[in-house]
């Protein structure tokens, strides 16, 4: 994408800033224009929103009342008129990797008002953006202010209110007719990147009695559910990519990703757990040898077998019967 020279011109201006010390200072020096690079304007169908006020300005832990009452999301972005991520602003010398950071605009971005799958935080010197679904305190995405000319087509396909509203609309195309699909531009058939698809909302019940053969064929302390991941893998991928599990397990996840036509990799430190998964998933199978080995030791075992069942005297049974 080739950056317009006005555009240009202000990105080289944003990132050359010297940047006060306060949160006020980062909020109009660096976000507001940022934003307005974005493509966000106040009072328009790509809307800022400041300190929004909260109905329910609580979070309910078990049975624990958090008042939030005096905290509020800094910005909440839309496109088109509906409400996509979180911003809050912090002073330069605050951490946008701080757990504490962190766990504040979460709070932010699931309260039920708000609702968000996307939050970012902003000191004026860094940005970095976070998922509600992860579980880790990683970004998925992290940059300096002095790399902004330098990664600005990134930073734009990632959080512009336009690519909001292509990845929507491009969501959307898949849902119509084929003939319509024929007729997009072809850069709307590109491959999506799992940090711009919306988090899996359905619900799925585990279905651990009617898994089918290779999810029966031993236990495993840790088993997930087949058809749950399954899902999961089946919406974040398409035929042929590549699916990793580095803690694999008993291999529910890289047999899934091989059932349904991807590759798998598959790692664990656990000998039985790596045992079982490539015994039953992974180990080529010489169907041959495999009938050699199985008429030898039926002709081995025939003579005891066959005596075990013709016997009429429980003398005859041999002493371990009943150990």
């Amino acid at each position: 994408m080739a950056i317009d020279a006005d555009v240009l011109s202000q990105l080289k201006t944003i990132q050359n800033l010297k940047i006060g010390l306060s949160e006020q200072d980062v909020r109009e020096d660096f976000i507001k224009p940022l934003l307005e690079l974005l493509g966000y304007q106040s009072g328009t169908d790509n809307a800022i929103e400041r300190n929004v006020p909260l109905k329910v300005p609580y979070l309910k832990q078990g049975t624990k009342k958090i008042n939030i009452s005096s905290t509020y999301p800094d910005y909440v972005l839309s496109a088109a008129q509906v409400r996509k991520w979180v911003l809050d602003a912090k002073n330069p010398q605050e951490s946008v990797c701080d757990v504490g950071h962190i766990l504040q605009v979460h709070s932010y971005a699931t309260h039920k008002e708000i609702n968000l799958p996307l939050y970012g935080l902003c000191n004026g010197n860094e940005i970095a953006l976070y998922r509600t679904v992860d579980t880790t305190y990683e970004p998925v995405f992290y940059m300096r202010r002095s790399e902004l000319v330098e990664r600005w087509e990134e930073l734009h396909e990632l959080l512009s209110a336009a690519a909001f509203q292509e990845r929507h609309n491009y969501q959307n195309s898949k849902h119509s007719t084929s003939k319509l699909r024929e007729k997009l531009p072809k850069k709307e058939a590109k491959t999506e990147r799992i940090i711009d698809k919306e988090p899996l909302s359905k619900i799925i019940t585990p279905k651990k009695q009617a898994s089918p053969v290779h999810a029966r064929t031993h236990p495993y302390f840790t088993r997930r559910a087949w058809n749950v991941v399954q899902e999961y893998i089946g919406y974040y991928s398409q035929s042929g990519d590549v699916v990793c599990d580095p803690f694999g397990g008993s291999g529910v996840t890289v047999i899934e990703a091989l059932v349904l036509g991807r590759k798998g990799i598959y790692f664990d430190l656990n000998p039985i757990a790596s045992f079982m998964t490539r015994v039953l998933a992974l180990a080529p199978i010489d169907l041959a040898a495999l009938e050699r080995a199985f008429t030898e030791i039926s002709q081995k075992c025939k003579g005891e077998i066959d005596a075990a069942y013709s016997t009429n005297s429980f003398d005859k049974t041999p002493q371990y019967w009943y150990p």
